[in-house]
């Protein structure tokens, strides 16, 4: 993450909000539309939105980790997911998506975002998108076993489909989107060198 590291610290400020703002926008219509190949609350066949959430969380820190969250709650929402309590038990998952990977990015890993070389995709797809995925889909997946919406038959089937479908919207949308976008957004002002500014 050379080119992090020589960014000058930034105040938040009105460009952070409206990142997550359009964060939000965006998984929200990704999460919406990704309802209708859904085979049950939380498990689809790919949920695109897992892939902005990754990324946003990446570029804007907590920023773009409450904006995926928000967005997903909206999407889910609109798609008729109950708020209470189905969404606020597995909702969650999606802050995991795009936080985990913030910290990973920020503090763990020394990855050059832009995907420069295969050592990127390497620490990218083996310490961000793998772990991420697990907790984030083990967790989901746990959280409505936990209130009633998983049978117990159902819960190993669910998680492995929460797996498969969030690691193809991270490897599909979230690494080009990272390989494409990245400098510009280092650029931006809402992009983020720590976790808030």
């Amino acid at each position: 993450m050379e080119t992090q590291e020589v960014m000058v610290k930034r105040r938040a400020g009105t460009a952070n909000v409206t990142a997550a703002a359009a964060i939000a926008g965006i998984c929200a219509i990704l999460g919406y539309i990704s309802y209708f190949w859904s085979i049950g609350f939380g498990a689809t066949l790919i949920y695109p939105a897992t892939g902005v959430q990754f990324v946003a969380g990446i570029w804007f820190g907590a920023w773009g980790a409450f904006g995926g969250w928000l967005g997903s709650l909206i999407g889910n929402a609109a798609a008729g997911t109950p708020i209470f309590p189905v969404y606020m038990a597995y909702g969650w998952a999606n802050l995991i998506t795009g936080l985990l990977p913030a910290i990973l990015v920020r503090y763990v890993i020394k990855a050059d975002i832009s995907l420069k070389k295969a050592r990127d995709y390497a620490l990218i797809i083996g310490v961000c998108i793998i772990p991420t995925v697990l907790i984030e889909g083990a967790y989901g997946n746990l959280a409505l076993y936990a209130i009633g919406y998983v049978a117990p038959e159902l819960l190993w089937p669910w998680t492995l489909v929460w797996w498969l479908g969030d690691w193809a919207a991270c490897l599909i949308f979230g690494l080009p989107l990272l390989k494409v976008a990245s400098k510009a957004m280092m650029r931006s002002r809402a992009y983020t060198v720590g976790l808030l500014s």
